[in-house]
């Protein structure tokens, strides 16, 4: 299977995703990506089907978030925190507070103590910053979810 590669890539990603295709994790849920940055949806949705998540949904913003939380079973959230409508920490509470039990991982550029710490407070279960290491985010997904590691990724895409 021959995969395209979406042309806001540069050339150096370009070539680690393609190293990454040749040898992509098993995919076993599906994974909601919460995010209401149109470009941020693109590379975070490239680097989850890279590694093999192609049961993939987008939210772009709390209101979604939940509802689609309520309406499926995801295997995780990807869930940004500052959002139209309704934060990333809002949604989180709502979710936690109705007896949603999966993992909800923070996807924030705010990443200094302080902000994890309000990340986790609300209820979320670890952070991802951004700009999104590819390398981080194979690692993520193993400890959530038990999947190995891809073979080589980029270090990140902007």
């Amino acid at each position: 299977m021959t995969t395209a590669l979406p042309p806001f890539l540069t050339h150096q990603a370009g070539a680690a995703l393609q190293a990454a295709l040749r040898n992509p994790l098993p995919t076993s849920t599906s994974v909601l990506l919460v995010e209401d940055d149109p470009i941020n949806q693109m590379v975070v949705a490239a680097f989850l089907q890279t590694l093999g998540y192609t049961t993939l949904q987008v939210a772009g913003n709390g209101v979604q978030a939940v509802a689609l939380c309520r309406e499926h079973d995801f295997g995780l959230v990807l869930m940004d925190c500052l959002m139209p409508e309704m934060d990333g920490l809002e949604a989180t509470r709502v979710l936690r507070a109705g007896g949603y039990a999966r993992p909800i991982i923070a996807l924030t550029a705010h990443a200094d103590a302080a902000d994890i710490a309000r990340c986790l407070d609300a209820g979320m279960d670890g952070h991802l910053a951004k700009p999104v290491d590819f390398h981080q985010m194979a690692a993520l997904l193993r400890q959530w979810l038990g999947e190995p590691q891809a073979a080589a990724e980029p270090q990140s895409v902007y």
